[in-house]
């Protein structure tokens, strides 16, 4: 949260929170990049949103980027989670 926020004092916007899970997949041609990623793995875009909102006094429920789709399917869903790997269940 403090990283984000002090990148968005410095670029005086709000930048967009995104993945390389999201990044690295090409729409166009419906398929995953070669050398793509799937980081950040388990986390939690969430609880992220909630701490930047809480932080600025931003009503809860506010986005700073891609809307969190949870999951392990490239073009369908942007941060990588297995309930088994990541030993939770996606947030809600």
């Amino acid at each position: 949260m403090r990283y984000y926020l002090r990148a968005a004092l410095i670029a005086g916007k709000y930048p967009e929170a995104t993945t390389h899970f999201k990044v690295d997949y090409n729409y166009r041609l419906n398929r995953v990049l070669p050398d793509a990623h799937c980081d950040p793995r388990c986390f939690n875009l969430n609880e992220l949103y909630r701490l930047i909102a809480k932080q600025m006094n931003h009503p809860l429920g506010s986005e700073y980027g891609i809307k969190p789709s949870y999951g392990k399917t490239p073009g369908t869903h942007n941060i990588w989670r297995d309930k088994d790997f990541c030993y939770t269940s996606a947030p809600s």
